[in-house]
């Protein structure tokens, strides 16, 4: 299940749904959740995991409350929903918009990692936000 639904894009994009051919931007929200799991793994698990001593690979299902990347969500589906409706055009609104959600996205990325994500490492049920100071202390800078 994705992590944003319609309802979510029209709090932050009132006419979205008029926008979409089939009223709906379920697979944009589907693909979006792919890519969001893509870029928590590459940008906050791997780290987070070494600190937590743990060798499991990323699992979606632990993140919990999931609730906490609904907004992480929208703006990711509103980049791919604008990036449909524009595909080959040059210089257009749509385009503005699309890279409007795309920063947005990254903010909030950059944000939610920055605060610490709450993930269920020992899969009790419960999640434990992983210290975002000592995640941050232990990355490397080049």
């Amino acid at each position: 299940m994705p992590y944003s639904k319609d309802s979510d894009l029209v709090k932050v994009q009132k006419d979205i749904l008029t926008l979409s051919e089939n009223g709906t931007w379920l697979d944009q929200a589907k693909e979006a959740e792919v890519l969001i799991n893509r870029d928590l793994n590459a940008s906050w698990f791997k780290a987070a995991a070494n600190i937590q001593n743990s060798n499991d690979d990323f699992d979606p299902d632990l993140i919990d409350p999931v609730e906490q990347l609904t907004r992480l969500s929208v703006f990711k589906t509103l980049e791919l929903a604008y990036l449909l409706i524009i595909q080959d055009a040059l210089e257009d609104p749509f385009r503005q918009k699309m890279e409007l959600f795309k920063g947005k996205y990254q903010e909030e990325l950059n944000f939610l990692i920055s605060e610490g994500i709450t993930y269920d490492w020992d899969d009790d049920g419960t999640g434990d936000v992983t210290d975002s100071n000592y995640l941050n202390d232990r990355l490397l800078v080049r």
